[in-house]
């Protein structure tokens, strides 16, 4: 067979998107803090942009002489030594511990470090310190063996042991633990002999709620032995999970509020919540009476402003198209809750709307509605359903609700099992197996039967 090169002429169509078209699709997908983070960082590019804060929202320059304002202060404390006492603080209260004092600390390890620091010990005890503080994870356990640490060390084992057994006395409770026995164990006192037994040897079958069984092999009674199991369940598994509650919070935007007057659902878009642009004018006359390179550059960020305000119009466009469809489709869910929330896909909606599926994906999340159910994301809507006997679809949502209620109304001592939940949906005419059942209930973070169940 003989092989050579051939030139072959073919016709095709690609879709080829312009970095114009690009920018629009991300206008599209960003969360309301996405597009106002994205405006400011645009207009310091674009000498043609300029952005005006809106009325209802403090400004930039506000928020900066709030800080001055509170930065003044506190060094106004600084400096006249305005600073509680330390006897005085003692004096109100002798039952504190150490987080009374840590409201200003950001992390947990700095934490830790500050008490590391305040300890009476040798240098080289303070660096295993300090490298076992590093080693730990967001929840406080140290996921690095000692052995290992005190490899990259070069110390022993034994040394590791004793500065972790020191860290063992820190607040919170029960870091620097390896595991969830060792920081419970490291959160009682050597008085709680029953706790002790409890942890050490029972772990697992009060988390299974094998009480009875724990009762029988300790020979005590059940109502003393769920008091001992109940300060067990006091004790925090998490130690270092509470330092979370210092990260900045981000907070929610809604791009609209979906409200009823006169009995009809109206939608209100926000768009105070964005600063207004607006094309300089100083700029915009450069391009009148400026030299050829002045106007070919600033030319191209007019066009460019023009364009970011364009995708900014039809992106709240894309959303209010999209509210009206949820708008109709909802009324029981916005009336009632959200075991009325009607079957809806992305798909039917594209169609409806004659847009991509792909556009409504990115229209609707971080995208979030306050409505009279609440604030929610607008995929919050899309749900699959299920059949009913009646010839009526179920959206899968509202089916978790209805679970959610059967299992709140339940006899505590006697909890459903799924199967006895899909019976109940079942004879409610809904189409449903146990399965999904059992999934949906996951879903919703709840405990199977048996763990569930309470005994008083």
């Amino acid at each position: 067979m003989r092989q050579g090169m051939q030139l072959i002429t073919e016709q095709r169509q690609e879709l080829i998107l312009s970095p114009q078209l690009k920018q629009s699709i991300e206008i599209l997908r960003f969360s309301m803090e996405d597009l106002v983070e994205f405006l400011k960082e645009e207009s310091l590019e674009n000498p043609m942009m300029e952005l005006e804060e809106s009325d209802t929202s403090p400004s930039i320059e506000e928020g900066l002489r709030g800080n001055m304002e509170r930065e003044e202060l506190l060094e106004y404390v600084n400096r006249n030594d305005y600073s509680m006492p330390y006897s005085s603080v003692q004096a109100e209260d002798s039952d504190y511990s150490f987080l009374n004092f840590t409201s200003m600390s950001s992390t947990l390890k700095e934490d830790l470090l500050f008490q590391l620091n305040t300890l009476h010990i040798g240098y080289m005890e303070r660096l295993i310190g300090a490298e076992i503080i590093d080693h730990l994870d967001e929840n406080g356990y140290l996921r690095t063996p000692p052995a290992r640490i005190a490899h990259d060390m070069g110390v022993s084992e034994e040394d590791v042991r004793e500065v972790l057994e020191i860290i063992w006395t820190f607040e919170p409770k029960g870091v620097a633990s390896e595991n969830l026995r060792d920081c419970l164990l490291h959160q009682i006192g050597p008085e709680d002999e029953m706790l002790r037994v409890l942890i050490e040897e029972h772990l697992e079958d009060i988390a299974f709620n094998r009480m009875n069984l724990i009762s029988k092999k300790l020979g005590i009674p059940l109502e003393e032995l769920l008091g001992y199991v109940g300060q067990i369940k006091m004790l925090d598994p998490k130690p270092g999970s509470s330092y979370a509650d210092n990260q900045p919070v981000k907070y929610i935007t809604p791009d609209a509020t979906i409200d009823k007057v006169d009995g009809e659902y109206q939608i209100i878009m926000h768009d105070e919540y964005l600063p207004q642009i607006h094309i300089s004018e100083n700029y915009r006359k450069m391009i009148l009476a400026g030299d050829e390179e002045t106007v070919k550059f600033l030319s191209k960020k007019l066009n460019s402003a023009e364009w970011i305000i364009s995708s900014i119009q039809q992106r709240k466009s894309t959303i209010l198209r999209i509210l009206e469809v949820i708008v109709r489709n909802q009324r029981g869910f916005l009336d009632h809750g959200k075991r009325y929330l009607a079957p809806m896909s992305q798909k039917a909606v594209a169609e409806e709307l004659e847009l991509h599926e792909s556009t409504i994906s990115r229209a609707t999340t971080d995208k979030y509605v306050d409505t009279p159910q609440g604030i929610l994301e607008l995929k919050y809507f899309f749900s699959s359903e299920l059949s009913t006997d009646f010839g009526t679809e179920v959206s899968s949502k509202a089916i978790m609700a209805m679970i959610e209620e059967i299992i709140q109304a339940e006899n505590k001592k006697r909890p459903l099992s799924d199967a006895k939940i899909t019976d109940m949906l079942n004879a409610k005419g809904i189409d449903i197996s146990r399965r999904t059942v059992a999934k949906y209930r996951e879903n919703l973070g709840i405990q199977k039967s048996s763990m569930r169940k309470e005994y008083i």
